[in-house]
């Protein structure tokens, strides 16, 4: 799998080396068709963005990671210390207020 994570900057450069070679001669066989701009911006903006999709998915696999560790850890509370649920620092007050 690292490996894999490791190979797709390359895989997105050399997709991305492919359609701005292939570009003009698109845009030339398409009789400047503005379509077909449309389509080759569109796919240079999606090859772009697997950039942020795989940060996403990264955080969000490294989240949820996190989350299952914490779940394992939870019915052992002498083994972790300082951990408590996002609500524990809300107190309410006898006048139904939260503080």
């Amino acid at each position: 799998m690292t490996a894999v994570l490791q190979a797709l900057p390359m895989v997105q450069a050399l997709m991305l080396l492919g359609i701005y070679a292939l570009l003009p001669l698109v845009v030339v066989l398409s009789r400047y068709s503005l379509a077909m701009m449309v389509v080759g911006a569109m796919a240079i903006f999606t090859v772009k963005f697997w950039t942020v999709l795989w940060y996403l998915a990264q955080a969000w696999a490294g989240a949820a990671a996190n989350h299952w560790a914490a779940l394992a850890r939870w019915d052992r509370p002498a083994q972790v210390t300082g951990v408590r649920p996002w609500w524990s620092h809300v107190r309410i007050l006898q006048t139904g207020e939260v503080a």
